[in-house]
């Protein structure tokens, strides 16, 4: 059985193409139904500690900037497999001061970055044009400003309507590069995509030298392990005009459209778009087996259960890292 999480308007291709594969598949929106429906769809574990389903794990959340951490943190309490990164992982990917702060202590070349609390909040060396994301909403299109004074204007839009920090980074040009990977030991990098902007179109395989393929191929595979990334994810590289592969961003959720470049990308490695769904869930369940023995599901704690002691966030200790 795999349960379909947080599909949205992905749900349908995704359930067809899984269904056409010879598994049994629900879909179901990551709400506040989902404890219920897990009860309902997966049973215990089966006696060699294999999982008796699994979860493909596509949802953004419903509440709060970590809301993305919600559906991974339940599974694992549940003790159900599922794909890509635990809540940790999420945590960070969805957090780009988090994301940006990690990549740049791996040793990877990023964009200069700050964080922004507050309109009049410093943003010293800052290069313009500049562009302005909300902190914790991964796929907003950002704003592009010219000055100091369109700079305060985006940071405080964020803050009243997202309720969150601004994250700045310095605009650069180039080519723009998305790496799709799937995998964990070893990491498969499938063919790269170049966005065209100026003919509004794709290229896979993108046309870049040997030497330069292999950089960015690199820097996308470090940039899948210093973020916690697992089973599948896509990095955005660009390729400035000076030839420097920049590392942009791990993206691990809204990315397995069937007309997508992860689709792309794996359609030029000969991976149908029901073969790469089957890839994913695939590696997640040997990743399961072989280091997170899933457990029975129990509905009700234990009353003689001692509470857990929380450990220290990867948001907190990267985000130190980021300039204010």
């Amino acid at each position: 059985m795999i349960l379909v999480v947080g599909a949205g308007g992905l749900g349908g291709p995704i359930h067809a193409a899984l269904t056409a594969a010879g598994h049994a598949v629900r879909v179901l929106e990551g709400d506040a139904s989902l404890p219920g429906a897990l009860r309902r769809f997966f049973g215990p574990a089966a006696e060699n500690g294999g999982p008796s389903g699994i979860v493909l794990n596509l949802a953004h959340g419903t509440r709060g900037g970590a809301g993305a951490t919600h559906v991974p943190a339940l599974l694992d309490l549940a003790g159900i497999a599922y794909t890509g990164p635990g809540p940790l992982g999420q945590a960070v990917t969805v957090d780009r001061v988090a994301a940006r702060s990690l990549l740049a202590q791996a040793g990877l070349p990023v964009p200069p970055f700050w964080r922004m609390a507050r309109p009049r909040s410093e943003a010293r060396g800052l290069r313009y044009p500049a562009l302005v994301h909300p902190r914790h909403e991964p796929g907003v299109k950002p704003w592009i400003v010219a000055d100091r004074r369109q700079l305060r204007r985006a940071v405080r839009r964020i803050g009243r309507r997202h309720a969150q920090e601004a994250f700045v980074e310095e605009r650069v040009t180039g080519r723009h590069i998305r790496v799709a990977l799937v995998g964990n030991a070893p990491v498969e990098c499938l063919p790269l995509v170049e966005l065209d902007a100026k003919r509004r179109a794709r290229i896979c395989p993108a046309r870049l030298d040997l030497s330069l393929e292999e950089r960015v191929r690199e820097h996308a595979v470090r940039a899948f392990h210093a973020c916690g990334c697992r089973d599948y994810a896509r990095v955005d590289v660009c390729v400035t005009d000076a030839g420097e592969p920049l590392v942009i961003d791990v993206v691990t959720l809204g990315i397995l459209a069937r007309g997508g470049s992860f689709a792309l990308a794996g359609a030029e490695a000969g991976y149908s778009f029901s073969r790469l769904l089957c890839r994913i869930v695939e590696e997640a369940q040997r990743r399961h087996v072989a280091d997170e023995p899933v457990r029975a599901f129990h509905p009700r704690p234990r009353a003689d259960a001692a509470p857990p002691t929380p450990a220290p966030s990867p948001i907190e200790l990267a985000g130190t890292a980021a300039r204010e």
